[in-house]
């Protein structure tokens, strides 16, 4: 059986860690996890904490519309780019195509 005893203390500069109050469990090896004060665990969290997390992520990430601007006229000059290599592939193609067919005897 596992039992959480949750207790606060003092980090010290020498990386000891000084108690506020004695531990009420049996003598013996204990795994100790280290939070600073005012931090909340995040094993607990729910599903809102959650859903709030990723809604202020996602406003702080958002772009202004001068960003916006900028994408959109990126992509609209990638695909133009990208149209002049698909046309020039097809000229190249029909090329290739007309060198491949026999030619016809000059009289």
């Amino acid at each position: 059986m596992s039992t959480l005893v949750v207790l606060q203390g003092t980090l010290t500069a020498d990386g000891t860690l000084q108690l506020d109050e004695k531990v009420s469990l049996p003598a013996g090896r204990v795994q100790v996890t280290v939070q600073p004060v005012g931090t909340k665990p995040r094993v607990g969290e729910g599903f809102l904490e959650r859903m709030q997390a990723i809604q202020a992520a996602r406003q702080a990430g958002m772009q202004t519309a001068d960003a916006a601007q900028t994408t959109a006229a990126q992509r609209h000059a990638m695909r133009e780019e990208m149209e002049q290599e698909i046309q020039e592939a097809m000229r190249l193609q029909e090329a290739c195509r007309q060198a491949r067919q026999p030619q016809e005897p000059a009289e």
